[in-house]
């Protein structure tokens, strides 16, 4: 098994060719899950020049970004560039295209005066279009790539995801581990003044798709350590 491409663990995994065409998978919303929404992905979107980054690199990551690096090289819908600083993942043709699963909402009294424009420019959070998953197999994909990095699993096949500021996507999980039928163990909600923010959500899956969550959970790197003093 390929442990390098995501698109592989996706798309050619035992698992996933043994399943019917009801139960496929997409890749697309796999990626969302992993991409994730730190920070509701905030941004002055009107602004010409300022470019909220695909998806950031925290400490301790760095053995996922080349495989988020290669899994994105997949995508056949769109052509597009990436860049890589420290930190951040950039692609302005990919950002457009995974924002179109996304509704903007504006942030009240809160923007960016831009002095040598001489102009103001409102902030926005994106909300993920959770009518954008339909299907049951939409919904899965998207709670594979969020397991895929931001998940674990103990021996009681519980699904612990952990989402640091990321409310939008922490929602979105709930509704759909609810609407599969998945059974809901635990949900925590931070303080709204708490310094991490993290959210957390655990549950069970379906014995239809524990094999895949089981599969997914044996092909992922170990995260290392932090090297750097960010995030």
């Amino acid at each position: 098994m390929n442990k390098v491409l995501l698109f592989g663990v996706l798309l050619f995994c035992p698992i996933l060719a043994a399943q019917s065409k009801k139960n496929r998978s997409d890749l697309n919303r796999f990626l969302l899950g992993i991409l994730g929404d730190y920070e509701g992905k905030m941004s002055p979107y009107d602004h010409p020049k300022i470019q909220e980054p695909l998806t950031y690199i925290f400490c301790g990551e760095e053995p996922y970004q080349k495989i988020i690096l290669d899994s994105l090289g997949k995508i056949g819908q769109v052509k597009f560039e990436l860049e890589v600083e420290k930190g951040a993942i950039y692609s302005k043709e990919l950002s457009s295209f995974f924002n179109e699963f996304y509704t903007r909402e504006l942030i009240p009294d809160y923007g960016f005066y831009d002095t040598i424009e001489n102009k103001d420019y409102a902030y926005y959070f994106l909300i993920l279009k959770q009518q954008k998953f339909k299907k049951a197999y939409q919904k899965v994909s998207f709670l594979a790539g969020t397991f895929y990095r931001y998940g674990t699993i103990n021996a009681d096949n519980e699904i612990t995801l952990t989402f640091v500021r990321a409310n939008s996507h922490i929602v979105a999980c709930e509704n759909f581990i609810r609407k599969l039928g998945f059974k809901v163990v635990n949900i925590f909600h931070p303080d709204y003044y708490s310094i991490s923010g993290a959210h957390q959500i655990t549950f069970v899956p379906s014995k239809k798709y524990l094999p895949l969550f089981r599969h997914i959970d044996s092909t992922r790197p170990d995260k290392g350590k932090c090297t750097y003093p960010y995030q």
